[in-house]
């Protein structure tokens, strides 16, 4: 191959040599400046799909340790309210002791049961208590409003010229019975909160219909829902079928054909407010006299039928009930079911308590491991990212001395004339 020997060749080939010269220059500089090793995605396609993934991979690990922690704000928050509701109980317990003891005067119990509408008020501010968010505890899912709403009465003004003003008399959840849940890991939730109608509750409720099952079968394929859980039932079944599907099925609670009234009973295997509908075509519960008429007008744990006999029993009603046994003097029922229900409520919170610690310490573990594997994938994703300063340093001065050097070469070899080529 035969070369043309002049200057515009000459110099279009040092054009092209010092542009490149200066790119890499430049490019090293810019990965200096920015502190990168990949700049644009040409740079290095492959690393570019392993930062990208790690990247998105530690944004959303990022994601579960700000759930971790709002976890364990919640519950630490909820620890502090359960931990003096059973300071609450423990002085109530030591009061029943006290009244059913035999050693105060009628007078005593009615001023000892002024401290227990006090300690029964403390609780009801405990159960209706928000969050640093400003959202209810222990409402469920249904945040924006109080737990419990609160029914009070002028009922011992009535029969003493000595009586308080407005007393409580009766005490209803308002929240709903669902969990709030947190993602914490890939597909991994954990509930931080305790809905109040498990909370409060003390007994195994018991719903009793009074309408006898003979003769009832079902008209249609249809569903129930107990505690959320759906209950499908089939054309044709009877009251028996009903009691073992539900029985099958994985709510809480257990039904059975009562031996006296031949109706539906359901009753809850832990104790806690039940929760049943039907879908809105459906009668059936409303025709074995579980629901009310129209149910859809009402929404649970009120839907229940006026002609049921509902047996349950909530640390409020035990309060309730050791504040009027007090002031009425009546110490056989403080002695044996005030102080059996206050007693039987401590040790269910102290039951909760130390599943919301066991909580907190699955939290703790979950954030360690987690957190390790974050700075894991922070320390890989250097190696995809971030520049080398020290090599960086070094090609930088290299290039640079090579295109001064090239410089230097090209200015001596422009100097020469065509006279120079045919000596």
């Amino acid at each position: 191959m035969i070369n043309r020997v002049s200057h515009p060749l000459t110099y279009e080939n040092f054009k092209t040599s010092t542009a490149e010269q200066e790119s890499k220059i430049t490019k090293l500089l810019e990965n200096l400046y920015k502190g990168k090793r990949i700049i644009k995605l040409r740079n290095d396609p492959t690393g570019v799909n392993h930062a990208i993934r790690l990247d998105n991979d530690i944004f959303k690990i990022n994601v579960y340790i700000k759930n971790i922690g709002i976890s364990k704000g919640n519950l630490r928050y909820t620890e502090g309210y359960l931990q003096s509701l059973t300071n609450i109980l423990t002085r109530a317990k030591e009061i029943a002791v006290q009244g059913a003891s035999g050693t105060y005067e009628a007078d005593d119990k009615k001023m000892i049961s002024k401290e227990v509408n006090a300690l029964l008020e403390d609780v009801v501010a405990i159960a209706n208590a928000k969050g640093p968010d400003g959202y209810s505890i222990f409402s469920g899912t249904k945040i924006d409003s109080e737990a419990f709403k609160v029914t009070r009465e002028n009922k011992i003004s009535k029969t003493s010229k000595d009586g308080a003003g407005p007393q409580i008399i009766k005490v209803e959840y308002n929240g709903n019975q669902a969990e709030k849940k947190t993602e914490v890991y890939n597909d991994i939730h954990m509930s931080n909160n305790y809905p109040g109608n498990v909370i409060f509750f003390l007994q195994n409720q018991n719903i009793i219909s009074s309408i006898n099952t003979n003769g009832f079968a079902v008209k249609e394929n249809t569903k129930i829902y107990i505690d959320n859980i759906e209950i499908g039932l089939t054309a044709g079944d009877t009251a028996l079928d009903i009691v073992a599907k539900i029985n099958e099925s994985s709510a809480p609670v257990e039904a059975s054909i009562d031996p006296v009234l031949n109706s539906l009973s359901i009753k809850t295997t832990t104790p806690h407010q039940i929760w049943i509908t039907e879908e809105k075509e459906s009668n059936v519960l409303q025709t074995l006299g579980i629901l009310t008429k129209n149910n859809d007008t009402k929404l649970p744990p009120y839907n229940l039928s006026s002609s049921t006999e509902v047996r349950s029993r909530s640390i409020f009603d035990a309060l309730i009930e050791l504040r009027d046994t007090l002031y009425n003097n009546k110490e056989e029922l403080i002695g044996s079911r005030s102080l059996a229900e206050i007693d039987e409520s401590l040790k269910r919170l102290l039951i909760s308590v130390a599943d919301l610690g066991a909580k907190e310490n699955r939290l703790d573990r979950s954030y360690e491991r987690i957190s390790k594997e974050a700075a894991d994938m922070k320390e890989d994703m250097v190696q995809y990212t971030d520049l080398d300063v020290t090599k960086a340093i070094t090609n930088l001065n290299m290039a640079s001395l090579a295109y001064q050097v090239s410089i230097g070469i090209s200015a001596k070899i422009m100097q020469t004339t065509l006279l120079d080529f045919i000596k």
